[in-house]
């Protein structure tokens, strides 16, 4: 009996375009979480596209959206503020009884694929 091992290598077709994603989390699962999502698509000079996504479990968090920040943009580098609420309490009539902390979290996402979050901002 006779063993053959057979490796196969393929290549990447070379591009100057690639796709990234970056997120991050907060919270406990099922109680209070949330996730920030950010995708954005490369050419070999630019950043050519970025959306932005919030996921959410449990009843104490709010996703209050992402928003792009053009002052600090530019065509290699895109800036987005994740906006969410954590809830301790309930609201009645619109009215808030307890606790809630609303949070800033920020992204810098560059053209070659690097990312730093910033928290609390």
């Amino acid at each position: 009996m006779a063993l053959i091992v057979c490796s196969i290598g393929i290549a990447p077709k070379p591009s100057s375009a690639a796709s990234y994603e970056t997120w991050s989390s907060r919270g406990v699962k099922h109680l209070a979480y949330s996730k920030n999502i950010l995708y954005w698509s490369t050419t070999s000079t630019k950043i050519k596209k970025a959306n932005a996504d919030q996921t959410r479990s449990g009843l104490f968090i709010v996703n209050l959206g992402a928003k792009k920040i053009t002052s600090l943009s530019t065509s290699t580098k895109i800036v987005y503020n994740f906006k969410n609420e954590f809830l301790a309490g309930a609201e009645i009539g619109g009215v808030t009884l307890g606790w809630a902390d609303t949070i800033i979290d920020q992204v810098k996402a560059y053209r070659s694929g690097s990312r730093s979050w910033r928290f609390d901002i």
